[in-house]
């Protein structure tokens, strides 16, 4: 596809998003960073109804993070609001082999042993039924800092359901 033909769409689309966004409740995010796929997304506060394979925009404490090697994108001792996807849901059978993760045959990806930056990384060490409240979340691009690293995101966290417009 062109670029011309990405521009147009994208263009297309912010605009009927913007008209939709008059009449129905929520709001239009960009993400500029390949960890998901999508770049424009429609956020929808209702959270209630998320579940296993959709997206969400989610808080995570930059506490959760002390002694973590994270990207460059991440600035230390500022929290994240980022999107993922849900890997794997609450209630869910995670599993760990080695480094690679998996909600119960679904192949979710490979913790990295180092960072961009050649900096030893740590996996997420568990295995085991999500407990209530709680989601594995991941990005779509191999590089993504996601719970493979940070370990599973309390769903109070959630802030917002992110459906994907282009």
């Amino acid at each position: 596809m062109t670029t011309l033909k990405k521009r147009t769409i994208l263009l297309v689309s912010l605009l009927l998003a913007g008209f939709a966004g008059s009449f129905l409740p929520g709001r239009i995010s960009v993400t500029l960073t390949p960890s998901v796929k999508h770049r424009v997304w429609w956020l929808s506060q209702d959270t209630s109804h998320v579940r296993h394979g959709q997206y969400v925009l989610f808080h995570l404490p930059s506490s959760r993070l002390d002694g973590m090697t994270v990207p460059e994108t991440v600035v230390t001792g500022q929290d994240i609001r980022v999107i993922k996807r849900i890997g794997c849901d609450e209630d869910e059978e995670l599993k760990r082999k080695g480094r690679d993760f998996y909600c119960g045959e679904e192949y979710l990806g490979h913790a990295r042993e180092r960072s961009q930056q050649g900096e030893p990384l740590t996996p997420f060490l568990f295995s085991g039924k999500i407990p209530s409240g709680k989601a594995f979340l991941v990005g779509d691009h191999p590089d993504s800092f996601d719970s493979r690293y940070f370990g599973l995101v309390e769903k109070s966290n959630y802030q917002a359901w992110a459906r994907p417009i282009f």
